[in-house]
């Protein structure tokens, strides 16, 4: 007995009351979502090919075409199996209502994701600091967001919390960003040797830009020493702390070979009342 194409593609291979799945549909569907995936694989690269979009707006772009396409595709899935997803898109306000309490954390981590790759606030590769810790961020994604800590540990933020907490984003206006480290010196030490050997210090870092600045200043009189800081510029924001520990080793070298005296700071020694004492044992 001969099959021919057409009976093939037209078979039933699920029945539910009135609902039937052909093998043309399950076929259709298929299709559909490898031209989805393939789309989207295609958009990637053209977006990351451009060389006008920095990084930043090249994942941002890439993530929202992605969703998108992801929805599309998953409707014109549904519809060519013969699932109607109207009433899922008409009744999903009303769901969600429903549900909102439940899931309001997990809905402000999707709109906040949103808000983060339209406006750009925060990019991949930007160096930032939240809670106190500074990482680079690696992903932005629709519910959360990953970043790399200088101690190489990786953490996942609720994108939520990236919007609402206050957050300080170090390559936001510039590829490059300033820091200080601050020291005090002996009363008798000569001011203008201390603030030469410390620029010297940080202009010799490689990392530190030359195209900015290096200053170094007398900055307070302290208890027991002059207090000094000293300040420069560096692109690689991530290894800041690094860069910084490098340089205080130089300035230390550098002060020990010119004798310049870094003092011990002053200790508060408790001193107990001695005459109350002795009342007390008197007593």
């Amino acid at each position: 007995m001969d099959i021919s194409l057409k009976e093939i593609l037209e078979y039933d291979i699920l029945t539910i009351g009135k609902y039937s799945l052909s093998v043309y549909q399950l076929i259709s569907s298929a299709i559909i979502v490898i031209v989805g995936m393939f789309v989207t694989k295609l958009f990637r690269t053209f977006i990351y090919k451009s060389e006008r979009i920095d990084v930043g707006k090249k994942f941002a772009f890439s993530q929202i075409l992605k969703y998108l396409i992801i929805l599309i595709t998953a409707i014109l899935a549904f519809k060519s199996i013969g699932v109607d997803v109207s009433p899922f898109l008409v009744g999903g306000g009303a769901i969600l209502v429903g549900i909102g309490l439940g899931l309001q954390n997990l809905i402000l981590d999707f709109i906040s994701g949103i808000i983060i790759l339209l406006d750009r606030s925060i990019k991949v590769d930007d160096v930032v600091e939240i809670e106190g810790v500074v990482g680079k961020v690696q992903q932005i994604n629709i519910r959360t967001s990953t970043m790399l800590t200088r101690d190489n540990k990786t953490m996942i933020i609720p994108n939520s919390i990236l919007t609402k907490n206050k957050l300080v984003n170090m390559s936001y206006d510039d590829d490059s960003s300033g820091f200080s480290i601050s020291i005090g010196v002996g009363y008798d030490s000569d001011v203008k040797q201390v603030i030469n050997l410390m620029e010297k210090a940080a202009k010799s870092h490689p990392e530190v830009m030359h195209e900015k600045p290096v200053v170094a200043r007398l900055t307070n009189f302290g208890e027991s020493s002059l207090d000094f800081s000293l300040f420069f510029n560096t692109k690689y924001l991530f290894k800041a702390e690094a860069i910084k520990g490098d340089i205080r080793i130089d300035i230390l070298e550098k002060f020990r070979a010119n004798n310049i005296d870094i003092p011990y700071p002053i200790r508060t020694v408790y001193t107990p009342n001695i005459k109350h004492s002795l009342d007390e044992m008197k007593a």
